[in-house]
């Protein structure tokens, strides 16, 4: 169901601020992520979108989503793989307190399969973001492509 919501949304231009990538089936999440990233870092990508993979720190948390854009009014930031909502990430709390606070011209991208729906930072995301379950597609979906 949220697949095709995230069809819809990238259809009409309306898009979330916030969404989480998972799933098997890995071409659709890297072909969404694809278009999110051409559609939201704009002109000026080089200062409008931060990538992140592997573990991150606080103060990346702090100074991705504390930094205005740059000669565009979106700016994007993708986590990727970081185990942010992993019991023992050590910076639940920090990404917890930026999402609550974040500013409407930042779209956040979370792919990540391993997550833990009881940790604080992910209720605190979930409850903003569009949740996107990629997974493995039937025999009838793909022929349908």
């Amino acid at each position: 169901m949220s697949y095709e919501i995230l069809k819809k949304q990238v259809k009409s231009d309306k898009l979330q601020n916030m969404f989480h990538f998972f799933g098997e089936e890995v071409y659709l999440k890297q072909h969404y992520l694809g278009i999110l990233k051409e559609k939201l870092s704009g002109d000026f990508p080089e200062f409008n979108l931060i990538e992140f993979e592997g573990e991150v720190s606080q103060q990346d948390i702090d100074v991705s989503f504390n930094t205005p854009p740059m000669m565009s009014d979106k700016k994007l930031v993708i986590f990727k793989d970081t185990g942010i909502f992993k019991a023992g990430s050590k910076c639940k709390d920090a990404f917890k307190d930026a999402v609550e606070n974040a500013a409407d011209y930042l779209y956040v991208i979370v792919y990540d399969d391993e997550f833990d729906k009881r940790n604080a930072a992910y209720k605190a995301f979930a409850a903003k973001c569009l949740s996107v379950d990629f997974e493995r597609r039937g025999r009838a979906d793909i022929k349908a492509w």
